[in-house]
């Protein structure tokens, strides 16, 4: 995705000191190694499957301050400044303190101007060091407590605020606070309502499926393989996977068990379509993978399962299974 950063701010959240630098003036963008070093972090994870998507309630007051800023009523640094300040509270108020940097963005992603915030949570890491001593240099090595994340790494939290229609998407984060858990960004923060990832649905789906067919006594691979085929015969014609279609191609031969993955999803709020997206296709093409009580591991195509040409699974009268590959031209030790 194409990014162009306007603004950029960072502020320092030490939450086990106590001590916290909000800065008053934005990053120099003119400088090659912050934009770059930016960009490369927003571009590694706006289109993370894994974030959600929300809509601000309207009594929020996140979503307030927001209008405020688009309005010009208040300057970027400002505003920055609100968003740091309220992610240091919820920091603080959390069962687990953990000092951290957040860096604020004004951006244009694609076509959509949006403000993007990257959170990490500090990190020990070595560094070197030159002492001058006695009129000689040593180099030593030191302990820092606050390295942020290398373009190679992500940052802890992230989200991004479309600034046309307001729309979210942020990756959530679970904390707790007196024992009662909540979502850092979409209760403490946006204060919104969120729909499940794309990730998350998919997980939650082919999860629920698995259960239903072990309380129906049936055979999890043979549905985890379905799923899989499903998506595939269906990947060119839709951009969505269908909740009802994949109980339809799952439990074909047990309409309770069809109605009853139907019923659980509603009740887990599992979305009704699930969009098809680079990260459903990984899972799809992953291989099925087997492990035995006996401690043997075996990875294959989904596609050879059922076909007794590759791979032949069977139920022996003892109660064990037996496993036979077939066709297998060279053994490689790896």
């Amino acid at each position: 995705m194409i990014i162009n950063l306007t603004k950029a701010i960072l502020h320092i959240l030490d939450a086990n000191s106590g001590v916290t630098v909000f800065s008053q003036k934005e990053l120099d963008l003119e400088e090659g190694n912050i934009l770059s070093y930016i960009c490369e972090h927003i571009d590694k994870v706006c289109d993370d499957p894994g974030m959600r998507t929300g809509t601000f309630k309207e009594n929020s007051g996140f979503l307030y301050k927001l209008r405020e800023y688009k309005n010009g009523e208040a300057d970027f640094a400002a505003f920055s400044e609100f968003i740091a300040h309220r992610l240091y509270e919820l920091i603080g108020e959390s069962d687990s303190i953990t000092s951290s940097d957040v860096v604020i963005c004004e951006c244009v992603m694609g076509e959509r101007p949006s403000i993007a915030i990257m959170k990490c949570d500090n990190k020990p890491g070595f560094v070197h060091q030159v002492v001058q001593q006695d009129g000689m240099v040593r180099n030593e090595i030191i302990n820092h407590y606050a390295i942020m994340p290398t373009t190679a790494q992500r940052f802890t939290d992230y989200a991004f605020i479309d600034l046309e229609d307001f729309s979210i998407k942020y990756k959530p984060k679970r904390i707790s606070i007196d024992g009662e858990k909540l979502d850092m960004l979409a209760d403490g923060l946006f204060e919104c309502d969120f729909d499940y990832s794309t990730k998350e649905a998919f997980n939650s789906m082919t999860k629920l499926a698995k259960k239903i067919t072990e309380e129906f006594a049936g055979n999890e691979i043979d549905t985890e393989a379905k799923i899989k085929q499903y998506v595939k015969d269906t990947a060119v014609a839709t951009e969505n996977i269908a909740v009802n279609e994949v109980a339809e191609a799952v439990f074909t031969t047990s309409p309770s068990a069809r109605e009853e993955f139907v019923q659980k999803a509603k009740e887990a709020e599992i979305p009704e379509n699930i969009p098809m997206n680079p990260y459903v296709t990984k899972r799809v093409n992953k291989n099925i993978k087997i492990v035995t009580d006996t401690g043997i591991e075996i990875s294959f195509p989904a596609e050879y399962y059922k076909d007794e040409e590759n791979i032949f699974i069977m139920n022996n009268d003892d109660g064990t299974i037996s496993i036979q590959i077939n066709n297998v031209g060279q053994i490689i030790n790896k």
